[in-house]
This record gives C-alpha cells, sequence and structure tokens, in this order.
C-alpha cells in the first residue's frame, strides 16, 4: 500500500514530529487526477492566450482536452480506480 510522510511543527514553525502513514490507491489517484487539473488549466489558458491554432495544434488540443475531461469525469463520479 502506498505512504504518505506527515510532519507536525510546532508553535515556533519548527518540525517536531515526522510520521509515515498508509494511505490507498484510491487517494493516491485522487491527488494524481487534482495535480493533473490544476496544471490542464495552465495549459489550457496558455493555449488561448496564444494566436489562433494551425490544424494540428487543434488535434493536439482534442486529444489534450479529452485526456482532461476523463480526469474530471473520474473525480466528479469517485471512480478512482485509474488516473487516465
Amino acid at each position: 500500500m502506498p505512504t504518505e510522510t506527515i510532519e507536525t511543527y510546532d508553535s515556533e514553525g519548527n518540525l517536531s514530529e515526522t510520521r509515515t502513514v498508509e494511505v490507498s490507491q484510491r487517494q493516491v489517484n485522487r491527488e494524481i487526477l487534482e495535480k493533473k487539473a490544476r496544471e490542464a488549466l495552465a495549459a489550457n489558458a496558455a493555449y488561448i492566450a496564444n494566436p489562433p491554432p494551425l490544424a494540428t495544434d487543434v488535434a493536439k488540443q482534442v486529444i489534450a482536452l479529452t485526456k482532461q475531461n476523463n480526469g474530471i469525469i473520474r473525480l466528479l463520479l469517485n471512480e478512482l480506480d485509474s488516473t487516465q
């Protein structure tokens, strides 16, 4: 099972404890999908900000948007068995 490191800090901001806990693969997948969604926002903003795209750029963007939508649908439906 995947693990995650948890750090605890005291009132002065000093690291006081570090421990490792098990997390489910579904939680790991959720975090991956959320990270991909944040990256997609930036990529889509860059695409929109550029001059009119060429036909090849449009085809690549359609593929990227389809993958992004699959990730969003997985998050909405809580189907976290995959990140594809």
